[in-house]
């Protein structure tokens, strides 16, 4: 079949595409890919965010189960003797990742530009714009997949799979008093229902204790002690281990407040590993957690009654862009009523598992009666906060399965 110059140049505007999306996407430096070992098994990178790239040949419809290889466990054998079986064992956890198909378009602003520009120079021309668009949404869809268990699109009925959301099993509360509430949620059996009261009851708390239960340097003391009781396990670096911590901006106010912080700010915090991206755009490290400030990725929850939101707000300044209402994209946030509490997310190793069908690309859209030119770009993918499960089926909805994340919330 003939290669024409326009396949060409498409060509060339799709891997501009796909390159330039990178830099918005915040995640990117924190993203690993898991390597496929065949029978659907896999072994992790160990990075908070795991890239699974085989979904077209292992996938069934929308979802693609995975099965990921586990380090060995057991105990060492003493003594002399041959050693038959059992002595260490593998296991597996399992985790289902699912994809949805994502598209925005981008017109031009008069029918005289349409006239003088022809598609591929549409294409070129908004091309800056819809990178940065990709980037963003990605960056809110993995705050779904922390927040909710999902990417929004996947939880969300129209358009989307409707799958149900999942709340994070460690919420913790800072209590101001370099402690974390003992009611965490990794700790006890729920259901959906309980953990979304417990959220909602949580964060009301806050509201009387808001001056006192700021993220200051007592709370990154505590944050360590509490992910090793919730066996929430750093990533490797080059020359150590490490967690991430992303807070939001009201919280790094509090931070930059506290005078023992500022103190160790300006006595100078060790600035990580030359030539690691983990540490590119980090603000702070304090010990070994390395600390970003985004007010996009953190969200701020709405919450009244018995409502919680991340992304769908009813009372707030935030509306999702739908086919009926285009006021206001969830990747943007305002700060409404009832949001007096910022949300912190700890990252440890595979907290987050997403997957491609091939990669983003520029697709033409058809005009309204030949009036309006557009262009789109498209993409499928889908991010899944990975709840391990150490066998194939969860049995019971109070089964507890590790996780490798932490939402913590503090008053602001």
């Amino acid at each position: 079949m003939a290669l024409y110059a326009t396949d060409l140049n498409l060509a060339k505007v799709n891997m501009k595409l796909r390159r330039d999306y990178r830099p918005y996407y915040f995640f990117a430096q924190l993203t690993g890919a898991a390597k496929y070992k065949g029978s659907q098994k896999w072994s992790l990178s160990g990075n908070p965010v795991e890239h699974f790239k085989d979904f077209e040949s292992q996938s069934t419809g929308n979802s693609i189960r995975v099965q990921m290889l586990k380090k060995l466990s057991g105990t060492g054998f003493t003594g002399e003797e041959t050693m038959l079986s059992n002595e260490q064992r593998l296991q597996f956890y399992n985790v289902t990742l699912y994809i949805h198909l994502k598209r925005q378009g981008a017109r031009l602003p008069s029918e005289v530009q349409m006239q003088k520009i022809g598609w591929m120079g549409v294409a070129k021309m908004v091309q800056p714009e819809l990178s940065e668009w990709l980037g963003s949404y990605m960056n809110t869809d993995v705050s779904a997949a922390i927040l909710e268990g999902y990417s929004r699109h996947i939880t969300a009925a129209d358009p989307g799979l409707a799958v149900s959301k999942l709340y994070p099993k460690n919420f913790w509360v800072w209590d101001g008093n370099n402690d974390f509430s003992t009611n965490s949620l990794a700790a006890y059996s729920y259901t959906a229902a309980t953990e979304l009261g417990y959220w909602v009851t949580a964060c009301e708390t806050l509201e009387t204790g808001r001056t006192t239960d700021k993220f200051d340097l007592d709370t990154l003391i505590a944050i360590k002690a509490q992910a090793s009781l919730d066996i929430i396990k750093p990533f490797k670096g080059k020359t150590g281990q490490y967690y991430a911590l992303i807070i939001h901006p009201l919280q790094e106010v509090s931070l930059l407040q506290d005078t023992n912080f500022q103190a160790a700010n300006y006595t100078g915090m060790p600035r990580g590993e030359e030539g690691n991206p983990l540490f590119k755009d980090c603000v702070y490290t304090w010990k070994n957690i390395v600390i970003f400030v985004d007010g996009v990725v953190c969200r701020l929850p709405y919450y009244t009654g018995t409502t919680l939101n991340f992304f769908d707000y009813s009372a707030g300044s935030e509306m999702v862009a739908s086919g009926s209402n285009e006021d206001q994209s969830f990747e943007e946030q305002g700060r409404g009523t009832d949001q007096s509490v910022a949300l912190a997310y700890l990252l440890g190793q595979s907290c987050i598992g997403y997957t491609t069908y091939g990669k983003p690309e520029f697709t033409g859209e058809d005009t309204d009666h030949k009036m309006v030119k557009s262009i789109g770009i498209q993409a499928w993918w889908g991010f899944n906060r990975m709840d391990f499960i150490n066998n194939l089926t969860v049995t019971s909805a109070t089964v507890q399965s590790k996780t490798q994340l932490a939402v913590i919330a503090t008053a602001v």
